[in-house]
């Protein structure tokens, strides 16, 4: 029983610290996607200027 519930607390710790590397990996996602649409953005308008 005992066992038991030290393994329950385990995994709380465990699932408390994926929650928290899933939510910087999210942020980290977010900034990589950004960029991408940034770096369309640029070079669309580059495209542009170039073939004015």
């Amino acid at each position: 029983m005992f066992s038991i519930l030290i393994g329950f607390f385990k995994f709380i710790i465990i699932f408390n610290y994926l929650k928290i590397i899933m939510k910087f990996y999210f942020y980290i996602y977010i900034y990589i996607l950004f960029a991408y649409l940034l770096f369309i953005i640029i070079y669309e308008i580059i495209y542009f200027i170039i073939y004015i």
